[in-house]
């Protein structure tokens, strides 16, 4: 639900909190993401579009307090969407 909170976890560990923006079903996901409480957000929107063979996954990242260089959000995000690719490509979906 709208506001709701999120976790994001590796090894049963928190790495990351965040609240739940707005979800549209099958075409967008959006939600505020931060290391911990006093630490900047960045706002993630997945979108989602139907392909012939599949469907084509777009992240929009947008780091508001911020100055990092986009090679910078590149280093980041990039494993992030190999890793998705990855899984989907060895999933039974």
């Amino acid at each position: 639900m709208l506001g709701d909170p999120i976790e994001f976890r590796l090894a049963g560990h928190v790495e990351a909190i965040g609240r739940h923006l707005h979800a549209r079903c099958h075409e967008r996901l959006s939600y505020l993401l931060q290391a911990g409480p006093g630490d900047p957000p960045v706002y993630l929107t997945w979108r989602l579009r139907p392909a012939p063979d599949g469907c084509v996954v777009r992240l929009e990242v947008d780091e508001p307090e911020t100055a990092d260089a986009p090679q910078d959000a590149e280093d980041v995000w990039l494993p992030v969407l190999a890793a998705l690719q990855l899984l989907m490509n060895h999933s039974d979906y």
